[in-house]
Protein backbone atom coordinates (compact mmCIF):
# COMPACT_ATOMS: atom_id res chain seq x y z
CA UNK A 1 0.00 0.00 0.00
CA UNK A 2 0.87 3.85 -0.12
CA UNK A 3 -0.19 7.28 1.06
CA UNK A 4 -3.06 8.54 -1.25
CA UNK A 5 -1.81 12.22 -0.73
CA UNK A 6 -4.13 13.84 -1.97
CA UNK A 7 -7.01 12.57 1.38
CA UNK A 8 -7.16 15.55 3.68
CA UNK A 9 -6.00 12.85 6.76
CA UNK A 10 -2.99 12.37 4.81
CA UNK A 11 -2.36 16.29 5.84
CA UNK A 12 0.74 16.51 8.26
CA UNK A 13 1.82 12.94 8.12
CA UNK A 14 5.15 11.82 9.66
CA UNK A 15 5.72 8.17 10.14
CA UNK A 16 3.75 5.52 9.57
CA UNK A 17 4.12 1.98 10.71
CA UNK A 18 1.48 -0.63 9.71
CA UNK A 19 3.54 -3.70 11.08
CA UNK A 20 2.55 -5.55 7.79
CA UNK A 21 6.26 -7.05 7.39
CA UNK A 22 4.71 -10.33 9.12
CA UNK A 23 8.66 -11.33 10.87
CA UNK A 24 11.86 -9.82 10.97
CA UNK A 25 13.17 -6.78 12.79
CA UNK A 26 12.38 -3.76 10.91
CA UNK A 27 9.63 -2.27 10.57
CA UNK A 28 9.32 0.41 7.36
CA UNK A 29 7.05 3.07 7.85
CA UNK A 30 5.10 4.94 4.60
CA UNK A 31 5.46 8.58 5.48
CA UNK A 32 6.88 11.51 3.45
CA UNK A 33 10.32 10.34 3.75
CA UNK A 34 12.46 6.81 4.00
CA UNK A 35 12.30 5.96 7.89
CA UNK A 36 12.74 2.55 9.57
CA UNK A 37 12.29 1.17 12.99
CA UNK A 38 14.78 -1.49 14.00
CA UNK A 39 13.68 -4.28 16.90
CA UNK A 40 16.60 -4.35 18.80
CA UNK A 41 16.49 -7.91 20.53
CA UNK A 42 14.26 -11.22 19.56
CA UNK A 43 10.90 -10.40 18.76
CA UNK A 44 7.35 -12.25 18.34
CA UNK A 45 5.20 -11.60 15.18
CA UNK A 46 1.40 -12.47 15.88
CA UNK A 47 -1.61 -12.29 13.95
CA UNK A 48 -5.08 -10.65 14.59
CA UNK A 49 -7.82 -9.47 13.26
CA UNK A 50 -6.16 -6.58 13.08
CA UNK A 51 -3.26 -7.82 11.09
CA UNK A 52 0.34 -8.72 12.29
CA UNK A 53 2.42 -7.38 15.20
CA UNK A 54 5.08 -7.55 17.06
CA UNK A 55 4.64 -8.80 20.49
CA UNK A 56 6.77 -6.53 23.31
CA UNK A 57 7.53 -8.00 26.45
CA UNK A 58 9.12 -5.41 29.01
CA UNK A 59 12.98 -6.90 28.16
CA UNK A 60 15.59 -3.94 28.23
CA UNK A 61 16.97 -3.48 24.57
CA UNK A 62 13.34 -5.04 23.36
CA UNK A 63 12.36 -1.61 21.91
CA UNK A 64 11.86 -0.37 17.86
CA UNK A 65 14.18 2.28 17.42
CA UNK A 66 12.88 4.86 14.62
CA UNK A 67 15.11 6.35 12.47
CA UNK A 68 13.22 9.65 11.11
CA UNK A 69 14.31 12.86 11.56
CA UNK A 70 11.62 14.06 10.75
CA UNK A 71 10.14 13.20 14.53
CA UNK A 72 11.98 16.68 15.77
CA UNK A 73 8.53 17.93 16.06
CA UNK A 74 8.01 20.87 18.05
CA UNK A 75 4.22 22.30 18.15
CA UNK A 76 1.23 20.66 17.64
CA UNK A 77 1.35 16.42 17.42
CA UNK A 78 -0.65 13.63 17.20
CA UNK A 79 0.29 9.88 18.07
CA UNK A 80 -1.94 7.23 16.95
CA UNK A 81 -1.17 3.92 18.17
CA UNK A 82 -3.01 0.44 17.66
CA UNK A 83 -1.94 -2.01 20.32
CA UNK A 84 -3.21 -4.57 23.19
CA UNK A 85 -1.78 -4.57 26.56
CA UNK A 86 -1.43 -8.01 28.45
CA UNK A 87 0.58 -6.67 31.54
CA UNK A 88 0.02 -3.57 33.63
CA UNK A 89 3.19 -2.32 34.82
CA UNK A 90 3.85 0.72 33.01
CA UNK A 91 5.06 0.36 29.41
CA UNK A 92 6.22 3.00 26.84
CA UNK A 93 4.16 2.50 23.26
CA UNK A 94 6.12 5.44 21.37
CA UNK A 95 8.70 7.19 23.45
CA UNK A 96 11.83 9.62 23.25
CA UNK A 97 14.02 10.24 26.39
CA UNK A 98 17.07 11.50 27.26
CA UNK A 99 18.31 11.99 31.05
CA UNK A 100 18.52 15.69 31.09
CA UNK A 101 16.58 17.94 34.03
CA UNK A 102 13.12 17.58 33.28
CA UNK A 103 13.35 14.87 30.66
CA UNK A 104 13.64 15.94 27.11
CA UNK A 105 11.17 14.18 24.56
CA UNK A 106 7.47 12.93 24.18
CA UNK A 107 6.05 9.33 24.37
CA UNK A 108 2.34 7.86 24.67
CA UNK A 109 2.64 5.81 27.87
CA UNK A 110 0.14 3.03 29.38
CA UNK A 111 0.42 3.18 33.20
CA UNK A 112 2.56 6.03 33.88
CA UNK A 113 -0.11 7.89 35.36
CA UNK A 114 -2.52 5.31 37.18
CA UNK A 115 -3.30 1.38 35.93
CA UNK A 116 -3.86 1.14 32.58
CA UNK A 117 -4.76 4.32 31.68
CA UNK A 118 -2.95 6.29 28.66
CA UNK A 119 -0.54 8.93 29.46
CA UNK A 120 1.27 11.71 27.69
CA UNK A 121 4.86 13.32 28.39
CA UNK A 122 5.74 16.60 26.16
CA UNK A 123 9.31 16.97 27.80
CA UNK A 124 8.07 19.67 30.31
CA UNK A 125 7.95 18.21 33.41
CA UNK A 126 4.89 15.76 34.25
CA UNK A 127 3.04 13.12 32.79
CA UNK A 128 -0.98 14.25 31.63
CA UNK A 129 -3.31 10.97 31.98
CA UNK A 130 -6.58 9.77 30.42
CA UNK A 131 -9.46 8.61 32.19
CA UNK A 132 -9.97 5.43 30.14
CA UNK A 133 -7.93 2.57 30.96
CA UNK A 134 -6.62 -0.21 28.23
CA UNK A 135 -5.25 -3.23 30.17
CA UNK A 136 -8.40 -4.95 29.15
CA UNK A 137 -6.98 -7.81 26.77
CA UNK A 138 -8.86 -6.13 24.14
CA UNK A 139 -7.52 -4.33 21.18
CA UNK A 140 -7.70 -0.41 21.32
CA UNK A 141 -6.89 2.51 19.29
CA UNK A 142 -4.99 5.61 21.22
CA UNK A 143 -4.64 8.81 19.96
CA UNK A 144 -2.95 12.05 21.80
CA UNK A 145 -3.25 14.97 19.94
CA UNK A 146 -1.55 18.35 21.71
CA UNK A 147 -0.89 21.69 20.88
CA UNK A 148 -0.22 25.10 22.72
CA UNK A 149 -3.28 24.63 24.40
CA UNK A 150 -2.49 21.28 26.02
CA UNK A 151 -3.47 17.66 25.24
CA UNK A 152 -6.84 15.50 23.95
CA UNK A 153 -6.74 11.92 24.73
CA UNK A 154 -8.55 9.58 22.54
CA UNK A 155 -10.26 6.14 23.20
CA UNK A 156 -11.62 3.66 20.16
CA UNK A 157 -12.41 6.85 18.51
CA UNK A 158 -13.62 8.86 20.90
CA UNK A 159 -12.68 12.10 23.52
CA UNK A 160 -11.48 10.35 26.82
CA UNK A 161 -10.27 13.54 28.33
CA UNK A 162 -7.50 16.09 28.36
CA UNK A 163 -4.73 17.44 29.96
CA UNK A 164 -2.20 20.68 30.38
CA UNK A 165 0.51 19.73 28.39
CA UNK A 166 1.22 21.11 25.62
CA UNK A 167 3.25 20.10 21.87
CA UNK A 168 6.30 18.94 23.07
CA UNK A 169 9.93 20.65 23.32
CA UNK A 170 13.05 20.82 21.18
CA UNK A 171 14.56 16.95 21.24
CA UNK A 172 16.32 15.30 18.45
CA UNK A 173 17.24 12.07 20.38
CA UNK A 174 16.12 8.82 19.39
CA UNK A 175 12.42 8.07 19.43
CA UNK A 176 11.52 4.25 20.10
CA UNK A 177 8.44 2.02 20.31
CA UNK A 178 7.87 -0.29 22.46
CA UNK A 179 10.20 0.78 25.29
CA UNK A 180 12.75 3.07 26.00
CA UNK A 181 14.97 3.86 23.41
CA UNK A 182 18.21 3.82 26.15
CA UNK A 183 17.37 0.13 25.83
CA UNK A 184 16.49 0.81 29.84
CA UNK A 185 14.61 -2.45 31.02
CA UNK A 186 12.46 0.17 33.12
CA UNK A 187 8.77 1.05 30.94
CA UNK A 188 9.18 -1.78 27.87
CA UNK A 189 5.98 -2.23 26.95
CA UNK A 190 4.37 -5.53 27.32
CA UNK A 191 1.64 -7.00 24.64
CA UNK A 192 1.26 -6.32 21.20
CA UNK A 193 1.44 -3.38 19.03
CA UNK A 194 0.19 -3.44 15.15
CA UNK A 195 0.34 0.58 14.40
CA UNK A 196 1.77 3.98 15.18
CA UNK A 197 1.58 7.07 13.34
CA UNK A 198 2.28 10.30 13.98
CA UNK A 199 1.19 13.71 12.72
CA UNK A 200 2.86 17.19 13.13
CA UNK A 201 -0.24 18.87 13.43
CA UNK A 202 -3.32 17.80 15.92
CA UNK A 203 -6.37 15.95 14.30
CA UNK A 204 -9.79 16.84 14.50
CA UNK A 205 -12.07 14.83 16.82
CA UNK A 206 -13.71 13.86 13.77
CA UNK A 207 -11.13 12.91 12.20
CA UNK A 208 -9.89 10.65 14.83
CA UNK A 209 -13.08 8.57 14.93
CA UNK A 210 -13.19 8.24 11.19
CA UNK A 211 -9.75 6.45 11.53
CA UNK A 212 -11.15 4.49 13.54
CA UNK A 213 -14.07 3.48 11.85
CA UNK A 214 -11.72 3.36 8.56
CA UNK A 215 -8.08 2.80 9.87
CA UNK A 216 -6.99 3.28 6.47
CA UNK A 217 -8.64 5.99 5.06
CA UNK A 218 -5.97 7.58 3.25
CA UNK A 219 -4.02 4.56 2.29
CA UNK A 220 -4.20 2.86 -1.20
CA UNK A 221 -2.95 0.07 -3.09
CA UNK A 222 0.17 0.38 -5.11
CA UNK A 223 -0.91 0.78 -8.91
CA UNK A 224 -0.39 -1.87 -11.03
CA UNK A 225 1.81 -0.83 -14.15
CA UNK A 226 1.71 -2.13 -17.70
CA UNK A 227 4.58 -2.05 -19.86
CA UNK A 228 5.72 -3.85 -22.95
CA UNK A 229 8.55 -6.22 -22.74
CA UNK A 230 10.02 -7.32 -26.16
CA UNK A 231 11.77 -11.04 -26.90
CA UNK A 232 15.44 -10.46 -27.41
CA UNK A 233 15.94 -11.67 -30.95
CA UNK A 234 19.34 -13.54 -30.23
CA UNK A 235 17.58 -15.87 -27.73
CA UNK A 236 19.75 -17.45 -25.16
CA UNK A 237 18.56 -17.17 -21.36
CA UNK A 238 16.50 -13.89 -22.07
CA UNK A 239 14.06 -15.85 -24.52
CA UNK A 240 10.81 -16.69 -22.22
CA UNK A 241 8.65 -19.69 -23.36
CA UNK A 242 5.12 -20.65 -22.85
CA UNK A 243 4.21 -24.63 -22.68
CA UNK A 244 7.47 -25.61 -23.51
CA UNK A 245 7.57 -23.83 -26.98
CA UNK A 246 9.80 -20.88 -27.26
CA UNK A 247 8.37 -17.54 -27.95
CA UNK A 248 9.28 -15.55 -31.12
CA UNK A 249 12.42 -13.50 -31.07
CA UNK A 250 11.65 -10.06 -31.42
CA UNK A 251 8.05 -10.64 -30.09
CA UNK A 252 6.36 -7.63 -28.01
CA UNK A 253 4.34 -8.93 -25.05
CA UNK A 254 2.40 -7.13 -22.25
CA UNK A 255 4.10 -7.62 -18.46
CA UNK A 256 1.70 -6.75 -15.95
CA UNK A 257 4.04 -5.00 -12.78
CA UNK A 258 3.86 -3.76 -9.61
CA UNK A 259 6.25 -1.24 -7.74
CA UNK A 260 7.20 -0.08 -4.07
Amino acid sequence: VQVDWGHPLAYGLVVDYLFNEGGGKTLYSIGPVPATATIQTANVWSQSPRGSGVLFQNVASHQANMSAAALNITGAITILAWFKVTGVATADVVNGYAATTPFAGWGMDVGQTAGGTLSYWNGGGTWNGSTGTYNDGNIHQAVITATSAGCIFYKDGKQDSTGVNAGPNAYTGVRAIGGRNDGAAANGFTGTIYRVAVWKRALSAAEILSLFAEPYAFLQPVPAVRYWGQVPATGGTGVMSTGGATLNTGLRIPILARFP
